[in-house]
C-alpha cells in the first residue's frame, strides 16, 4: 500500500455530500478524522487511522481547526472579538 498522505484521496466510504469517497483526506473536518483514526486502527486501513491521526496531532499544535466546523455567527463573533468588539454578530 503506497503512503497515505494528506493529499491521499479516500477509496473508502460512501461518495457524495456527507461521504468520505474520493475526498482529501487532509480536508476532512476534526471530527471526520478523528472517526476515522478511532474506527480503522484495528483494521486493514491501519495506514488511513494513522495518518488522520497525524493530521489531528498537528492541527492541534498549530492551534487551527477546519472553519467548516463553526457556524458563520461564531465566526463572526471570533473576528469582532478578536477586533475589541463583543458577540455583535450572534442573534438573541
Amino acid at each position: 500500500m503506497p503512503d497515505v498522505t494528506p493529499n491521499s484521496r479516500i477509496p473508502f466510504g460512501k461518495p457524495g455530500r456527507f461521504g468520505f469517497k474520493g475526498k482529501k483526506l487532509g480536508s476532512l473536518a476534526d471530527k471526520a478524522l478523528e472517526w476515522i483514526a478511532r474506527e480503522l486502527w484495528d483494521s486493514d486501513l491501519h495506514a488511513w487511522a494513522l495518518a488522520a491521526r497525524t493530521i489531528i496531532d498537528k492541527r492541534a499544535v498549530e492551534g487551527k481547526k477546519i472553519e467548516q466546523e463553526k457556524s458563520l455567527d461564531q465566526q463572526a463573533d471570533e473576528f469582532l472579538k478578536n477586533r475589541g468588539y463583543g458577540k455583535l454578530a450572534r442573534r438573541h
